[in-house]
C-alpha cells in the first residue's frame, strides 16, 4: 500500500509543501536542531538509529513549517514507511551517505528561505528514496533515464 501511495505521487504531494513552508517560517532554533541532527547521522552506523533519526530530522522540517493535521499525515507516512527506509540503507551500500546529503540540501534551502528549492529538494530526496527501493516514481517532474527504465 505504501509503495502504491508514493507511486501515485501523493507521498510528494504532501511532502513537497511541507518543505516549501518551513523555508519560509522555519526559526533558527529548528534550523540548528536539524542540522544538528545531519552530523549524527553523518557518523551513524546502525541503519535503524539513523532511520530514527532520518525520522526526527523529518519531523522538525515538517513542524517548522506545517498544520498540526499535515505534520499529523507526514509522521504516519514516516510511520508506515520507516521499514523501507531502513531497508533502503541496508540494501543499498552508500544510501545513508547519500540521504544525509539530500538532506543537506533540503536544509541549505530552508536557511536560505528558498521554497521553490526546499521542493525541489525534498522530491530529489523522495526519488532517492524510492531508486533504491527500486520503486519508479510516476511523476518526478523530469522524464527518466534511461537505467530507470530498464
Amino acid at each position: 500500500m505504501i509503495r502504491r501511495f508514493f507511486t501515485a505521487g501523493l507521498g510528494a504531494a504532501l511532502i513537497l509543501p511541507s518543505r516549501a513552508f518551513a523555508a519560509t517560517l522555519a526559526t533558527t532554533e529548528i534550523m540548528l536542531q536539524a542540522a544538528g541532527l545531519l552530523a549524527v547521522m553523518g557518523t551513524e552506523t546502525d541503519a535503524a538509529l539513523w532511520a530514527e533519526r532520518n525520522s526526527a530530522f523529518h519531523d522538525l522540517i515538517a513542524e517548522a513549517g506545517s498544520s498540526t493535521r499535515l505534520v499529523a499525515m507526514l509522521r504516519n507516512l514516516r510511520e508506515l514507511s520507516a521499514l523501507y527506509v531502513t531497508h533502503s540503507i541496508i540494501a543499498m551500500p552508500g544510501r545513508a551517505k547519500r540521504a544525509n546529503a539530500e538532506h543537506a540540501q533540503i536544509l541549505r534551502a530552508i536557511i536560505g528561505r528558498d521554497p521553490e528549492a526546499a521542493a525541489e529538494a525534498a522530491l530529489r530526496h523522495l526519488d532517492g528514496t524510492l531508486r533504491a527501493l527500486d520503486i519508479r516514481p510516476v511523476d518526478t517532474r523530469r522524464p527518466a533515464s534511461a537505467a530507470a527504465l530498464k
